[in-house]
């Protein structure tokens, strides 16, 4: 499994991304926003960036509805997402070439 998470994070952007992690196939992502807004308290920066990151990376046809509600309901997170597609990208071209 390819981890999400960022290189060097913090204990607040792990949590983030473990909470996103285990929620990705929810068909009803209000709950897990509501979370993630918790945890992350005024830092919004930081639940902007984890959001993005892992919609980007993770979005598929499965995690959909996951990745699409946190780059809309999480202000910020959008601009984050291309960032998240490119460490995907950069991931798995390395994970094929190890086949």
């Amino acid at each position: 499994m390819i981890d999400p998470s960022p290189p060097s994070s913090t204990p607040l952007e792990r949590q983030l991304v473990e909470m996103i992690t285990r929620n990705l196939l929810t068909r009803e992502p209000r709950s897990v926003i509501d979370e993630l807004r918790a945890a992350a308290g005024d830092d919004v920066e930081t639940l902007a960036k984890v959001c993005g990151e892992v919609a980007g990376f993770c979005r598929d046809e499965r995690t959909s509805t996951m990745c699409d509600a946190l780059t809309t309901e999480i202000q910020g997170a959008a601009v984050w997402a291309e960032k998240g597609r490119q460490r995907r990208a950069r991931a798995t071209k390395y994970s094929a070439a190890d086949e």
